[in-house]
């Protein structure tokens, strides 16, 4: 920073900054020369000190209603923001924006953070990328009109702003910006780039607000040109200081380097310094005469209804469900009306047993649970004691304040270490709440803010009734499918010139009573109501209540062929992904439908599943949505594919489609013609004709109010059973299309495969088929998104030297595709060698940074609850895949073991060279070695029982002999391979593995959870897992 003063004994709250009536200044060529305006209005500006009550007592009716600020220089947000918000707390005032610089902070996803959120406000934080330090947050008031000026954002070595505009309908809108000037950053940077902002800001007459740490110090006016430059800059611009007292106050020196500038010059405004040591650097904030832009209408209200579901009421249920004489129903043919009727029955039951009352919200304290009165107590004393230094800042008034402040840090940390400790016994029998208290202290809660952006943009015109935006949510959702389906062209070939007929009929029979429970109970509990506000946890327990008049309803729904109108109506969520919160394109919806819908979905679900299965009309490498099928079944396709090729001296083209909302464009008249061809007809291809048609969906806007239904046109019902199996069938031909592209599929997650020896030839018979492949997609109208469809060009590494520089060019409906030299497939990263290089190093990336969960949570959890967060943040990365990606050289996965073994001494508190094998072995843990060999057992397990996916059974065989012997019974053949890289394929690796790790008792077992624990005890046990690699 620059020159601070440097004198102890000089009070430093009777020095003030008031550079407006110097003779330096007012001569200045660049001055307003009606420099009489600023002294009218800067006498009042002189700011005060105040204790945190002193704020309280001066600030609390003004502040909530007018437009305020407040900055600190936190100087690390995981260090100090606990205490932020118990010092706020004491404010007991709600500033309509809080500003924070040096956060200190990589994670630009602090809104994800619940650890650093404040109640009823939203949070932008902007990181420093190139270094370390720095960083900026931003909390403004949930319910301001804000965007953010990404125009205006910089973050280099010479400056850090982040811009916010903050719409106004009584005023000019307010820019308003906390900026961060790094001490050792270059001055005539940070002045030009100063400059260049405010002059575009003049341009666009707009109100201004600069808040921050500028390590200019004002006090040094009169000596520095330095500071004289940078007032003059301000002049001219008409901005003017609203802070002109010390902010920094050490023992030997104070200066005023955070400042507030402003041109709301005409507004009466309150000014202050809180004297605090949150950190080095005093809270600054300003209090305008001006009360809050308007606001944006909130989607929460004061209240919310509440239904109680204690056992006294779930009785009174289940008895009045047991008085109804369900044989009422019986007169009424039409299942639409008999089902409205039952659920006319079912909702003045529930009603009047489980009434829903308007409870009042309670809004969450800013402070933190763990601060007793106790530790009240020692924070003002800590407060004395510190305004006593500040006050005559001696060598023992610091050490005595210095001392008290150490024993106190030191009773907070016990006492949230004892608040943590003391939830978790609480809850030592609660699976559920255990986890909440955990993902609490590591900053992973929930975050219950409303899903409705504050404003969206639709045909160019800003929308900000909160009604208003959840309808043009409604229309987009029901419009996305249709509106890309009528872009799609028209195709040359007819969507059923690729099908074959199938000789079988899908069964109909009525439901018995075995099936409809198995269908019943197989549904999750602890599930969002639909529509209908009925909770299925009380549904599941009045079974016995229920199954009469339900057997009834779904055998006549079935019958008749008519799926219930009142059970197609789904209550629609807008869920933001990323980028633009005005773009409704930005959004995805999540829909919950009717329990009863998905009971009755579930039973057509079991009925069509199986007889997909029995006919084998499924295709065998499409591994999404099916019963033991995984993503990893997918990735050991395409890895022994590739590998094939390589052991072939064969070059391999990957093509990965991408679709746009697949799901949502699903033609039904198109998907009930291949149901018919796929011999699903009668009454069965009625019903389900039926589900599709006539759909309808609302989105709630508040406990009262909801938005008016939008018809669902086309796609298959998103957050319904039986939908995801509805898109398997409608893409199930896609093989059809081409004679030589090999696709492997992860439902919408379309991949296509092809190899050959000649690179020019590969890529001309590709080119080819990709042809064939558009002309399915559009005879089904299915929308390609060609700029996200990438391809890699898989080849073993010895041959580098033979590829041409310049590839031949790829092309799809006339537009290239574009090369990835590493390709992410189902999460997993791909690089052209299969190395997997790529993807170890991400996963390294990921569990390095979940590292840092443990620490956090290691003062307040003990090892029970610090393996399970093992377990969820550091295991589950290493998991996922490594059957694929962790088959490869030893050395390779060197550094993955290294990290396991950094978390398991965090967790059981040993020192950093500390051996670890015993503590793996008696926490049955298994390191990633013995990770990768686990799986690839079970999956040799699961293709020895028939269990596994039927497409990998051709690749395993078991050696024939004229007589039985127990090797022909156990042991498969390991095929022939000419390179090292290709033995880590699954057909290779995996007979390798069970033909010399396993012991012929353990080759029988046919359980496979059992086989699984017996490899593990096995893996557990040995001394030279890595000789297997």
């Amino acid at each position: 920073m620059l020159n601070s003063t440097t004198q102890t004994n000089i009070d430093f709250e009777s020095i003030y900054f008031n550079p407006y009536f110097d003779e330096i200044i007012l001569n200045s060529a660049n001055f307003d020369p009606d420099v009489n305006y600023y002294r009218d209005n800067i006498p009042s500006l002189q700011s005060n000190y105040y204790s945190p009550e002193e704020v309280q007592q001066n600030f609390k009716d003004s502040c909530p209603e007018n437009f305020s600020a407040l900055h600190l220089n936190i100087r690390s947000m995981n260090k100090n923001f606990e205490a932020f918000k118990d010092f706020y707390s004491k404010l007991g005032i709600r500033f309509s924006i809080i500003c924070f610089s040096e956060t200190w902070t990589k994670d630009d996803n602090l809104s994800e953070n619940s650890n650093f959120q404040l109640d009823g406000y939203n949070v932008i934080h902007q990181s420093r990328k190139n270094r370390t330090g720095g960083g900026l947050c931003i909390f403004i008031k949930d319910t301001l009109n804000f965007k953010i000026k990404n125009e205006f954002n910089i973050n280099t070595d010479s400056v850090e702003l982040l811009s916010l505009e903050i719409s106004n309908n009584n005023l000019k809108n307010i820019i308003f910006n906390v900026i961060y000037r790094p001490p050792d950053g270059d001055i005539k940077s940070f002045e030009s780039y100063l400059f260049n902002f405010l002059t575009s800001i003049n341009k666009a007459h707009k109100n201004i607000v600069l808040i921050g740490d500028f390590n200019i110090n004002l006090l040094d006016f009169n000596k520095s040109k330095i500071v004289q430059s940078y007032v003059d800059i301000m002049f001219q611009f008409g901005l003017i200081s609203l802070i002109n007292g010390p902010s920094r106050v050490v023992k030997n020196s104070f200066s005023a380097i955070d400042h507030i500038m402003t041109n709301l010059i005409d507004k009466k405004c309150e000014t202050g310094i809180i004297k605090t040591d949150l950190s080095d650097h005093f809270p600054i904030f300003v209090n305008f005469d001006l009360k809050e832009p308007t606001p944006n209408k909130k989607t929460e209200n004061d209240f919310f209804y509440k239904r109680s579901f204690d056992e006294t009421s779930i009785n009174k249920f289940k008895m009045r469900l047991k008085e109804v004489n369900w044989t009422i129903l019986d007169s009424l043919e039409n299942p639409c009306k008999a089902f409205d009727r039952f659920m006319e029955i079912i909702g003045n039951l529930y009603e009047e047993s489980f009434p829903n009352k308007k409870v009042k919200t309670k809004h969450k304290k800013t402070s933190n649970p763990w601060i007793t009165n106790g530790i009240l107590k020692s924070s003002k004393r800590k407060q004395k004691l510190y305004e006593k230094f500040l006050k005559n800042r001696t060598t023992e008034n610091e050490s005595i304040y210095k001392t008290y402040k150490n024993l106190f840090e030191t009773i907070k940390r016990k006492s949230k270490k004892n608040y943590y400790s003391e939830l978790l016994l609480k809850y030592r029998n609660d699976a559920k709440r255990t986890w909440n208290v955990m993902k609490n202290i590591i900053g992973k809660s929930k975050s219950y803010k409303s899903n409705f952006p504050q404003k969206i943009i639709v045909d160019d015109k800003e929308v900000s009734e909160i009604g208003k935006i959840a309808e043009e949510f409604n229309i987009f959702f029901t419009k996305v499918g249709p509106s890309l389906a009528e872009k799609i062209p028209k195709a040359s070939k007819s969507f059923d010139s690729y099908l074959k007929n199938i000789d079988s009929i899908m069964p109909t029979k009525p439901i018995s009573t075995n099936e409809l429970k198995e269908a019943f109970f197989s549904l999750k509990i602890n599930k969002t109501p639909g529509y209908d506000d009925i909770n299925f946890n009380i549904i599941k327990k009045c079974f016995g209540e229920l199954l009469s008049p339900l057997k009834f309803l779904f055998n006549r729904s079935l019958e008749k062929g008519i799926f219930p109108d009142s059970l197609k109506i789904a209550k629609v969520t807008p869920i933001f992904k990323s980028g633009d919160k005005t773009d409704l394109n930005n959004y995805r919806p999540i829909s919950v439908l009717p329990c009863f819908s998905k009971i009755l979905e579930r039973i057509m679900y079991n009925r069509l599943y199986k007889y997909l299965l029995d006919n084998d009309i499924l295709y065998r490498k499409q591994f999404g949505f099916q019963i033991g099928q995984s993503t990893d079944h997918a990735i050991l396709e395409l890895a022994d594919q590739i590998y094939d090729s390589f052991d072939k001296n064969l070059f391999t083209l990957g093509v990965f489609i991408d679709l746009s909302k697949a799901f949502d464009t699903v033609d039904h008249s198109i998907l009930i013609k291949k149901l018919q061809i796929y011999g699903v007809l009668g009454s069965n291809i009625s019903w389900i004709r039926s589900y599709l048609s006539n759909r309808k969906q609302f989105i709630q806007i508040s406990p009262t109010e909801k938005t008016d239904f939008q018809t669902v046109k086309c796609g298959v019902p998103q957050g319904s059973i039986l939908g995801p199996l509805l898109f398997l069938i409608y893409v199930n031909d896609l093989q059809q299309s081409s004679k030589l592209l090999n696709p492997i599929m992860f439902a919408d997650d379309t991949n296509l495969f092809y190899s050959h020896e000649n690179i020019f030839q590969l890529f001309s018979k590709v080119n080819l088929e990709l042809s064939e492949i558009n002309q399915w997609f559009n005879a089904n109208k299915l929308s390609l998104n060609v700029t996200k469809t990438k391809y890699s060009f898989f080849h073993k590494p010895s041959i580098k030297d033979k590829i041409p520089l310049q590839l031949p060019k790829l092309f799809i409906n006339n537009y290239e595709v574009k090369r990835e030299n590493s390709i992410k497939f189902l999460g997993i990263l791909l690089d052209e060698n299969l190395t997997w290089k790529e993807h170890i190093k991400f996963t390294e990336n990921k569990i390095a940074k979940n590292i840092g969960i443990l620490f956090k949570a290691k003062p307040y959890l003990n090892k029970e609850c610090m393996l399970s967060l093992y377990f969820s943040y550091i295991h589950s990365y290493i998991n996922y895949g490594s059957i694929a990606w962790a088959s490869t050289n030893k050395s390779n996965l060197a550094k993955i073991l290294k990290q396991q073994k950094h978390a398991i001494r965090i967790i059981f508190n040993k020192n950093r060279f500390d051996h670890t094998k015993e503590l793996f072995r008696s926490n049955k843990i298994l390191n990633i070695y013995q990770l990768n060999i686990l799986k690839n057992t079970v999956f040799m397990q699961q293709v020895n029982i028939k269990s596994a996916p039927k497409v990998f059974y051709s690749k395993f065989l078991k050696p024939s002999h004229p007589y039985p012997t127990n090797f022909s019974n156990s042991n498969y053949i390991q095929p022939f391979t000419k390179l090292n890289l290709c033995k880590f394929r699954i057909s290779y690796r995996g007979p390798y593995l069970w033909n010399n790790l396993l012991n012929y008792k353990e080759k029988q077992i046919q359980n496979t959870e059992d086989f699984k624990k017996k490899v593990k005890f096995t893996l557990l046990s040995v001394e030279n897992e890595t000789d297997y690699f």
